[in-house]
């Protein structure tokens, strides 16, 4: 609720700004006179489609950001949590325009009958599986589509990392929601040197984040139903029985009934096991040991592009490197899920992990269309006068030409006054080309 409730704060107190078009720079001589400003406009009907494992977040974030731009919405929430869904089928009747927003239930049937109605956008949150679905009817209208997905999000620890912290920190990013979290840390790369004492710290900030038995704890969750309690399940008792050079660190207790599934570490992990497979989307964490940033970077590099990467550090030199060699939807550095707070930083994911992004400004663009808008004078077309035929070739008009309607890099100038045979005449004429244009189109305009 926090983040929603925020980003609506921030929208009211910006909107009145962003709505206003924005003037741009000319870059050429000929454009000297011209109005030129980008417009942000509505993009009309936007299908919202959200996801369970956050059920009203995932689903009213993007909505502010639709309202903000000014379109009309369709919102799809997750069937999987019915309980929110029922709520939000509730009240957003009751708080809005139904001519403006509408709410659709259902399942599978329900949402493949809305994927076939035209819309000027569709913003979706979920895995990569129904992600392709979603682009594949949309692509039938031409609908551009904005894709919040996942994938594996790396952590890689340095062997200066402060490990205590680190560990502390890692095992909250993991814990929140169960793991059941996009954005949540997916696999851990850590360097030889600090593997032992990451453990050692690992088993202590389990102890004081979640006492002797995490499903008596009140601050942790459960998986959302029994299709995925089995899934990961299956992951865990693959891992135990296939990978015998891994070992569990913390947790590897379950309950089907409960639908409770342990903070579970494994170390040892290698690239092949069935943990380091797909994302886990669950509270199962895998911890690989590598020699060095290097050898991090071409595991990251080996895979998809993830939705976060985390980098833990305290040198800038080591983050920068693995940052600059590696491509990802978001980066955080010695922290994890903190920058979701942030309004001004755009959240989205890039290749398999998504496309588009929103929070802040960014959100209300992804549902704008920039429109470019110059407005030209009517008068001083003798500015113009070069650009109609019959076209010369003499020397003096290929010069004006040059001079008003290309644009050169920095210190070209005096390269080309250098290669001119009249260099004071040419000056002279561009001088009097600019004057003698601004006092027309001031008179004609």
């Amino acid at each position: 609720m926090l983040p929603v409730r925020n980003d609506i704060a921030y929208m009211l107190r910006h909107l009145d700004d962003w709505v206003k078009p924005t003037r741009v720079g000319k870059n050429i001589i000929v454009n000297l006179l011209d109005h030129c400003e980008i417009k942000p406009e509505p993009l009309g009907v936007i299908c919202i489609i959200g996801t369970w494992n956050y059920p009203f977040h995932l689903l009213i974030l993007p909505l502010v950001a639709a309202i903000a731009a000014g379109n009309t919405v369709i919102l799809k929430p997750s069937e999987m949590a019915p309980a929110t869904s029922e709520l939000l089928a509730e009240w957003i009747p009751k708080i809005f325009d139904q001519s403006a927003i509408k709410i659709i239930l259902g399942g599978i049937p329900e949402t493949s009958c809305v994927l076939e109605q035209k819309f000027d956008k569709i913003f979706y949150t979920g895995n990569s599986t129904v992600g392709k679905i979603v682009s594949q009817a949309a692509a039938k209208h031409l609908t551009p589509v904005a894709l919040e997905l996942g994938g594996k999000s790396p952590v890689y620890i340095h062997s200066d990392a402060d490990i205590k912290n680190t560990a502390k920190r890692l095992l909250w990013g993991k814990m929140i929601n169960a793991g059941q979290t996009c954005i949540a840390p997916d696999y851990v790369l850590v360097h030889e040197a600090v593997k032992e004492s990451l453990n050692k710290h690992f088993v202590e900030a389990y102890k004081e984040l979640l006492g002797s038995d995490s499903q008596q704890s009140t601050d942790y969750s459960r998986i959302i139903n029994s299709q995925h309690f089995n899934r990961l399940n299956n992951l865990l008792n693959r891992q135990s029985k296939y990978s015998p050079g891994s070992y569990i660190v913390t947790g590897g207790k379950t309950d089907e009934v409960d639908l409770y599934i342990d903070l579970t570490i494994f170390s040892d992990v290698e690239l092949t096991d069935p943990l380091m497979e797909d994302e886990l989307f669950g509270p199962l964490l895998p911890v690989v040991t590598v020699k060095d940033e290097n050898e991090a970077i071409k595991i990251i590099r080996s895979r998809d592009h993830p939705l976060m990467l985390h980098v833990l550090t305290k040198s800038s030199k080591i983050a920068k490197k693995i940052i600059d060699n590696t491509i990802s939807g978001n980066v955080i550095v010695n922290d994890f899920a903190m920058s979701m707070l942030v309004h001004d930083l755009p959240f989205g994911g890039v290749g398999g992990s998504g496309s588009g992004a929103y929070h802040g400004k960014r959100g209300f663009n992804e549902f704008s269309h920039l429109r470019s808008i110059m407005w030209r004078p009517m008068g001083a077309e003798i500015i113009n006068e070069v650009r109609y035929p019959p076209f010369s070739t003499t020397s003096i008009q290929r010069w004006i030409v040059d001079l008003i309607l290309v644009e050169y890099p920095p210190n070209a100038v005096e390269t080309l006054i250098r290669r001119l045979p009249w260099s004071f005449i040419k000056i002279v004429v561009y001088a009097a080309v600019v004057v003698g244009a601004f006092f027309i189109g001031r008179i004609f305009a």
